[in-house]
């Protein structure tokens, strides 16, 4: 009888040391995890601010030479106006649309960090302002009685290829535009950090 107690007893302590080395194991698992995700936590925390440090020098380029260009469309106006109100017109113009290029790609760094995602409809009318500024220098820039009839083919043709890629350009925003409402009923999509907040505000209110 007391072989059998002395057996049952070893029993119930080598299954109490078998359960305390899994507990332990698993408790080591889970703090390798934890490590590990704070690492990359905090990795991505530095790419993050990193990713921002560049978009805002980004900015800052697109600013700058936004205003440098203004200015230079008024001065290109002022010098080019003893050759004809048209010519001087149509070579502020051709500037002015590159400032619109400018303002548009601003605006597509603008949503990029606000959305956290590279959005196409910004760089599709940065296309289309492109292709529209040089069909105002082809059509602007040549004068009735240099253009030889091959010129004028060779105009023609360019212009014909740009409004092309305008018309191309246009229906893919609307395509674009037209997919946005669908996307607006849809849940926002949360990063770590968002869903983290959220997470704790839940757990507070509980």
């Amino acid at each position: 009888m007391s072989e059998t107690n002395e057996r049952e007893e070893r029993d119930r302590q080598e299954r109490h040391k078998l359960e305390r080395e899994r507990r332990v194991s698993d408790l080591e698992v889970a703090e390798a995890k934890l490590r590990s995700w704070s690492l990359a936590k905090r990795g991505d925390s530095i790419i993050e601010f990193v990713e921002l440090l560049i978009y805002a020098g980004v900015s800052v380029v697109l600013v700058i030479g936004a205003l440098a260009l203004l200015g230079d469309s008024a001065k290109t106006f002022l010098e080019t106006l003893d050759q004809g109100v048209l010519r001087a017109a149509t070579q502020m113009l051709s500037v002015l649309l590159l400032v619109f290029v400018f303002v548009e790609l601003l605006g597509a760094v603008r949503t990029t960090i606000r959305e956290r995602r590279l959005v196409a409809e910004p760089f599709l009318l940065v296309g289309i302002i492109a292709a529209i500024k040089e069909i105002v220098l082809v059509a602007g820039t040549q004068r009735s009685d240099e253009v030889t009839p091959q010129l004028f083919r060779d105009a023609m043709v360019e212009v014909g290829v740009l409004s092309l890629v305008v018309l191309v350009l246009a229906i893919a925003t609307l395509l674009l535009r037209s997919k946005a409402p669908a996307d607006r009923g849809r849940p926002p999509v949360l990063d770590d950090r968002s869903a983290d907040r959220v997470l704790a505000r839940d757990t507070e209110q509980a």
